[in-house]
């Protein structure tokens, strides 16, 4: 689940347009490394000069079309199976204009963070996303060996996508490479590609989607 938590004092969630594209690729021990690319594009049109220069209310603007047209300021978690072990990602600076940073802190310089939550791992992280602006954050991760069941020669895996309540559909790709020396036995639902190494879905998230695929040895 993705969730995204705008902290600019602003209305500009409605000029944000967002994509996911999560890549999980499976080798033949049942051993599963992911990667998530979620990417943001910022839709507004700027009425300041500068207006991710500092977080702060003044910048919004008085009338609502000032405060839907300005800077993105995303505190961004990512909820992932627990035992997910974070390898590397998007850096996550702190901003300069950050109220944090105003306010004479300086003891944090990245803002990426991962912890345990409710039976979940989350990953963090802090960014901003300026007017008319394309920005793409990554994590790359190892899930843990309880997520694939095996047995008989047969893997299976199951992904659950959360959408995030308030947040319009979100299209979302989502790439599984196949291990060597196995085939598609099942896939719910129906693959929008599909080759003898990999199966993609594609999805407009506008509620909770489940995708399954069951894989059979060849060997």
């Amino acid at each position: 689940m993705v969730v995204d938590s705008n902290v600019g004092w602003n209305k500009v969630d409605r000029n944000i347009r967002r994509e996911i594209d999560y890549h999980l690729t499976i080798d033949d021990s049942g051993d599963a490394q992911a990667r998530l690319d979620l990417t943001y594009t910022n839709n507004s049109t700027a009425i300041v000069s500068d207006p991710c220069a500092i977080q702060s209310p003044d910048v919004a603007g008085d009338t609502y079309r000032e405060m839907k047209n300005g800077c993105y300021w995303d505190y961004l978690r990512v909820y992932v199976p627990e035992a997910s072990r974070l390898q590397n990602s998007s850096p996550f600076p702190m901003p300069a204009g950050a109220i944090y940073r105003r306010l004479g802190y300086n003891d944090i310089e990245d803002t990426l963070q991962s912890y345990p939550e409710d039976g979940k791992t989350v990953f963090s992280g802090f960014f901003t996303v300026a007017p008319g602006e394309t920005r793409t954050v990554t994590f790359a991760y190892h899930l843990p060996g309880s997520l694939l069941l095996q047995e008989d020669g047969e893997l299976t895996y199951t992904l659950v996508l959360q959408k995030q309540p308030g947040v319009l559909e979100t299209p979302a790709t989502i790439t599984v490479t196949l291990p060597e020396g196995y085939s598609i036995q099942s896939a719910t639902p129906r693959p929008e590609k599909l080759t003898t190494d990999e199966a993609e879905f594609s999805v407009s998230l506008n509620s909770d989607s489940k995708f399954e695929l069951a894989l059979q040895t060849t060997r």
